[in-house]
């Protein structure tokens, strides 16, 4: 028999160092959550910090999220505006997932499969990896591929025969996504589980072109508030932008323009045209004038922005 096993875990190695750092396991839900509002692009050391406070706060919320409330309680403590925010988004996930859990491919899948019953994740993940198609049973049947939660924050892939259990999982699951916008592994795992997945109402990435960033994309649920959204933007933004928002000085901006402009030479002869055209702005080396041209074009190229690859 093929396992077909196909792992992506480009943070893997991060995962495990937050989970060590957490002394548990983290959540898929959170590591979900975690990547798509942007922290776990970690680079240093206070980053990393910032990720693993992240971490804790959404396992924490997480876990009052779930935690039953007695007939006529409340909650003690009193949550802070942006609790708010991510409390509306469990709870509108929760009313989803009670939804779909009456869909009747669901509950027959559940209950000609699963006895009725709900996996836990270790033995969901053994469900799936027993029954992954081998070459032939794959070929003859036709291939689907089946996406479930890894143990380290990464999305395993499975190939299986489309008629197969695994195709029916694939089937009822390929329904959820397609109702209710679920990711392929979070439907899988709801239907094995009962894990109710979280689709969060921010994602916040940054697009590259050439090796540059050249954009920050925000996606954001309409009811979201102001406040939230451009608390995360400003947050990506000291992250990952290369320059600031300021224009460049008049002085910066003319030696722009007179270099593009002039013939080529020497930093010496080119300094001796530019004192000549701009008396007031004159160099005394050229030293100086070539750290100025320089931080300038720096600045240019740092500054480029493709608001179309973003769209794409």
């Amino acid at each position: 028999m093929s396992a077909h096993v196909e792992g992506h875990a480009p943070s893997g190695d991060l995962h495990a160092r937050v989970a060590a750092t957490l002394g548990a396991s983290i959540d898929p839900r959170v590591w979900a959550i975690l990547e798509r509002e942007g922290h776990t692009e970690v680079r240093d050391t206070k980053e990393f910090k910032h990720l693993v406070a992240q971490a804790r706060y959404y396992r924490r919320l997480l876990s009052e999220a779930n935690r039953p409330l007695a007939p006529g309680s409340r909650r003690r403590r009193r949550r802070a505006p942006d609790d708010e925010w991510r409390m509306k988004a469990m709870v509108l996930a929760d009313d989803v997932a009670l939804r779909a859990g009456v869909v009747p491919e669901v509950v027959s899948f559940r209950r000609r499969v699963l006895k009725d019953k709900r996996l836990s994740e270790p033995q969901a993940r053994r469900f799936v990896q027993s029954r992954v198609g081998s070459d032939a049973e794959v070929q003859r049947q036709g291939r689907v591929v089946v996406a479930f939660p890894g143990t380290d924050g990464s999305v395993n892939r499975v190939a299986a025969g489309r008629h197969s259990q695994l195709g029916h999982l694939w089937r009822v699951a390929d329904q959820l996504c397609a109702d209710y916008g679920w990711a392929d592994y979070e439907s899988v795992w709801f239907i094995l589980t009962g894990q109710t997945p979280l689709p969060w109402p921010i994602e916040v990435d940054d697009v590259t072109f050439d090796g540059h960033r050249v954009a920050i994309r925000i996606i954001v649920a309409p009811w979201m508030p102001a406040r939230a959204v451009l608390d995360a933007f400003r947050r990506v933004q000291r992250e990952q932008a290369t320059v600031t928002s300021q224009v460049l000085s008049d002085r910066r901006r003319a030696l722009l323009t007179f270099v593009r402009g002039a013939p080529a030479g020497s930093y010496r002869q080119q300094v001796a045209r530019w004192n000549r055209a701009f008396p007031k702005w004159s160099y005394a080396e050229p030293r100086g004038f070539r750290r100025d041209l320089q931080a300038a074009q720096r600045h240019m190229t740092a500054s480029t922005f493709r608001l179309d690859i973003a769209r794409e």
